[in-house]
């Protein structure tokens, strides 16, 4: 079986095949159309290359499905959520020359701030795990504002709580909004709407902080989370881990 949709991205339609026929498959993509391939259970290992997309049944290629196969073929962005005021949508290459200088919140800040490692991250996260570290962008002005998301809390973490590690993965929450626009409710109100996103994996979630930010520790209050424990202690510090309060994970 093989078949078309139209998909409609900034005024111009886009062709997607969806086919469980590789040659139909390879022949869209070689046309360079975005393609889905149609998984039979009876013939479960027929190839279905290069689709790097596959469905069961036709009726799970609705118009958000097949909008963000178009996207993610054409390199653009996904949008992940909007509150009020905010747009939280993965990251581009041009967003690394809006980063304000100094805006360093941890080790990996240094993915954000070239178009060579930002490149590679958009490439293996978002495409792979279609989740990670997104761009928090006030609607007003269009402006990025800071950064927001969440990644896999790594194992080393997970083997220090035995309450853990019933789970093969669980999420981390993790956000930095820019100095210049703090103090504004920009934290709460973009991890509020990343959560509510989150649910859709089906996973605990969790945060990692300072004993010293007195700020983001309050913040995870708000937000349900509840304290753990030490995670990591460091000299002058401690770094707590708080797990969020929900069906998967009562605390």
């Amino acid at each position: 079986m093989t078949t078309t949709r139209q998909i409609t991205i900034s005024g111009v339609s886009h062709t997607v095949v969806l086919s469980d026929d590789s040659t139909a498959l390879q022949a869209a993509g070689a046309a360079g159309r975005a393609v889905v391939g149609l998984w039979d259970k009876n013939h479960p290992d027929k190839s279905l290359f290069p689709a790097f997309y596959v469905i069961e049944n036709i009726q799970q290629a609705d118009r958000d499905f097949l909008t963000k196969v178009v996207l993610r073929h054409l390199g653009l962005p996904w949008e992940i959520c909007c509150t009020k005021r905010l747009t939280i949508r993965e990251f581009t290459l041009n967003d690394a020359e809006n980063i304000p200088g100094g805006e360093y919140s941890g080790p990996g800040d240094f993915v954000f701030l070239s178009q060579e490692t930002l490149s590679a991250y958009i490439k293996h996260q978002y495409t792979f795990f279609e989740y990670g570290i997104w761009a928090v962008i006030e609607k007003a002005k269009g402006q990025l504002i800071g950064k927001a998301g969440l990644s896999d809390l790594p194992q080393e973490v997970l083997a220090q709580f035995s309450a853990l590690q019933t789970f093969d993965s669980v999420l981390e929450l993790s956000y930095h909004i820019f100095s210049p626009y703090r103090n504004k409710g920009y934290a709460l109100e973009a991890c509020t709407a990343i959560l509510d996103y989150g649910e859709i994996y089906g996973l605990p979630i969790a945060a990692r902080v300072s004993s010293l930010n007195k700020p983001s520790m309050r913040l995870l209050k708000h937000l349900g989370f509840t304290e753990m424990g030490t995670c990591s202690p460091c000299p002058g510090e401690n770094i707590l881990l708080y797990i969020r309060k929900n069906y998967l994970f009562p605390v």
